[in-house]
């Protein structure tokens, strides 16, 4: 006897207004809002997985190239690229970052108390997505977005917006 099949569920997918609406919550001046501003583009952008992204050190972010050094699978590094405008909000970031009582941490993404984790990631979405009325997400969604699109996470150098038309490199 064979056990019943549960079918799939699909992790939902933000459309280009939400996450346009998601990037809007981030327009404020303090030091979150620039934060989750550039944090938010870099998951959008590159598709990196929640531990690459809140594993990222200072000292693997080339600006001038426009370039992550990440600690994927396996401990295997890799190299992912991004766009003008995640290499903008990533310049204010740490700039502002500078100014920050830990900054002295190596870990790239601060919060208060310290490194931000993946929970704090999470609390940030679910943040985010309430000022901005969308339904709370998961961080796959953005990876999901990537891949339903047929985008190809590294292979572009400049990476317009996985996000077809509403190409958030205008956002």
């Amino acid at each position: 006897m064979r056990p019943p099949r549960v079918p799939e569920q699909l992790v939902p997918v933000l459309g280009d207004e939400d996450l346009r609406k998601l990037l809007r919550s981030c327009e404020g001046q303090g030091f979150e809002d620039i934060r989750d501003a550039a944090l938010l583009r870099v998951m959008i952008e590159t598709g990196v997985r929640l531990s690459e992204a809140t594993g990222l050190k200072t000292t693997d972010v080339d600006l001038d190239s426009g370039e992550l050094l990440v600690l994927g699978k396996g401990r295997r590094r890799r190299t992912v690229p991004f766009g003008s405008r995640t290499t903008g909000a990533l310049s204010r970031y740490v700039e502002f970052r500078d100014s920050h009582p830990r900054r002295a941490r190596s870990e790239l993404w601060l919060s208060r108390k310290g490194a931000l984790t993946a929970s704090g990631v999470a609390q940030m979405l679910n943040r985010r997505c309430r000022d901005s009325d969308i339904d709370p997400i998961t961080y796959t969604s953005f990876d999901t977005r990537l891949l339903t699109t047929g985008w190809p996470l590294v292979e572009a150098k400049e990476m317009p917006c996985a996000f077809s038309a509403g190409d958030l490199e205008t956002c």
